[in-house]
């Protein structure tokens, strides 16, 4: 199903440096211009086809013939949706036409950069967390290292 994905953004005109494949949901995602596009998730499952389809697209994909909302972490995701692979197979051009919707809403969105966010934006609180362990697990492991390894002491008896 990945390589199905990626002959079908070829198809409609993705260039390379757009499209960047990730192992993110127990799959691979598609990220075009930075922003999630599409992907298959529960791949040792058959591979569930998900899509991004943006809130006014949403409601209409659920009418869809194998199609359900995507619940990823137990939650409705709203305007993410799962299609289910026998689904996708059973009709031709059909991968191509759920992948090309989700080009579309993909275009609507801003490129995004990612979501790396500067050293400075971690909170305080987190900061001092990290360092207090990082220098508690640095001060255990020095002091074993450093710790001289003798020989047991010889008892010594009495000598009669």
């Amino acid at each position: 199903m990945v390589q199905s994905v990626r002959e079908a953004l070829d198809a409609l005109g993705c260039e390379d440096a757009d499209v960047e494949e990730k192992q993110m949901m127990g799959g691979c995602c598609f990220m075009v211009r930075g922003n999630m596009c599409v992907g298959v998730v529960s791949v040792e499952k058959g591979g569930y086809l998900m899509c991004r389809v943006g809130e006014s697209r949403y409601a209409h994909m659920l009418t869809l013939p194998g199609v359900k909302e995507m619940d990823f972490t137990g939650r409705s995701m709203r305007g993410f949706v799962y299609i289910d692979p026998k689904e996708v197979r059973r009709t031709p051009g059909k991968l191509k036409a759920h992948v090309r919707e989700c080009l579309e809403f993909n275009k609507e969105l801003p490129p995004s950069a990612g979501k790396t966010r500067p050293k400075s934006a971690v909170p305080a609180r987190a900061r001092t967390a990290r360092k207090a362990w990082s220098a508690a697990k640095t001060k255990s492991t020095t002091a074993t290292k450093l710790r001289p390894k003798t020989a047991p002491a010889k008892r010594r008896g009495k000598e009669t």
